[in-house]
């Protein structure tokens, strides 16, 4: 989400990236939960973007996304140390069904197999409990906080959604795990040279959909 002034320059942003698709927050800095590394004094797991109901800080960005940890709470991208589920607000198809219900047996049937299967794309932490994250949609509110002397009737927001299969945690997990495995060097060729400006990827992020509106 974005709100620029009537020159173009931007006032606010949750959700804006760096060249790398790295997220920043107003100042340009990366946000301490871009890596799922840092882990602050006292916590025993890592900083992470929960699901937001309401957004009233530039260093909260909602990103729909499955996050998982392994038996020590590290998050990881392996699919064999997959042992806790912190969060999962993938965005489900318009019709998608609950495992469980009377409706998703009628559709698919008593196989405890398909249910336990399916049971993967319900949502974990807190989408599970936002009244408002449905099968096909979610509702989110953007509280924003405009510069002193900033005049409402001239600023203009934007709400774009972008998909990023490459998130920067992934290839930083991929670097670490075997720095001088083949596969591993290979990647990082690719990954560091690769050039994406004036691409439909451009910072790393395949722009989907975007409206704009001028505030009331």
């Amino acid at each position: 989400m974005r709100a620029t002034s009537a020159d173009g320059k931007t006032l606010w942003c949750s959700g804006c990236t760096n060249g790398a698709g790295v997220i920043v927050d107003g100042t340009g800095t990366p946000l301490e939960t871009e890596f799922l590394d840092v882990v602050p004094k006292g916590a025993d797991t890592a900083l992470y973007q929960p699901h937001h109901n309401v957004i009233t800080d530039q260093k909260q960005v909602q990103i729909y996304e499955e996050l998982t940890q392994n038996a020590k709470r590290e998050f990881t991208t392996s699919f064999v140390h997959r042992v806790y589920h912190p969060k999962d607000n993938r965005l489900t198809p318009q019709g998608a069904l609950t495992p469980g219900t009377s409706a998703f047996k009628a559709k698919f049937g008593e196989s405890k197999v398909t249910e336990a299967f399916m049971k993967a794309t319900v949502p974990e932490g807190r989408a599970s409990e936002d009244p408002d994250f449905v099968a096909g949609s979610d509702r989110l509110e953007y509280r924003i906080a405009l510069p002193e002397g900033t005049d409402p009737t001239q600023v203009t927001v934007t709400a774009t959604l972008y998909s990023q299969s490459i998130p920067p945690y992934y290839l930083k997990q991929r670097f670490e795990l075997a720095p001088n495995g083949p596969a591993t060097q290979r990647l990082y060729f690719l990954a560091s040279r690769l050039s994406t400006k004036g691409t439909l990827i451009e910072d790393w992020k395949l722009k989907t959909v975007s409206a704009s509106a001028a505030l009331q």
